[in-house]
């Protein structure tokens, strides 16, 4: 559950920046903190996909935890996350975010199957 909200101003270009901390508590109870000053793209939709999974929607504090835990590599407060980890921590905040089962499972599904340029580019 996330229990602040999602805060951002534009950075330039596509990208954006976190203006308050964001913090994600997971169903294990363990904490994520994304801090203010993050640069995000939210999530890389592909502009051919983007009339059916708009980047700006209900799953953007889901995409801002996801870049986040990418960035760090899966590193978050001592806990280390694998890049699968990650991918279902989206997936469940994406359910916390209330968005819809379909949409929640076609996004995991992509990072599964395509996240890893993101992650090793992150490295």
């Amino acid at each position: 559950m996330f229990t602040t909200e999602l805060q951002l101003k534009p950075a330039g270009g596509s990208k954006l920046e976190l203006t308050a901390m964001l913090k994600y508590v997971a169903v294990n109870a363990v904490p994520v903190i994304v801090p203010r000053g993050f640069i995000t793209d939210l999530a890389s939709i592909p502009w051919l996909f983007q009339f059916a999974f708009p980047v700006i929607d209900d799953h953007m504090p889901a995409a801002v935890l996801h870049d986040w835990l990418y960035f760090k590599q899966g590193k978050s407060l001592g806990y280390h996350y694998s890049r699968k980890d990650c991918d279902e921590l989206f997936l469940e905040a994406m359910e916390a975010c209330k968005v819809n089962y379909f949409t929640r499972h076609a996004m995991y599904y992509a990072v599964r199957l395509f996240g890893q340029m993101a992650w090793g580019d992150d490295k």
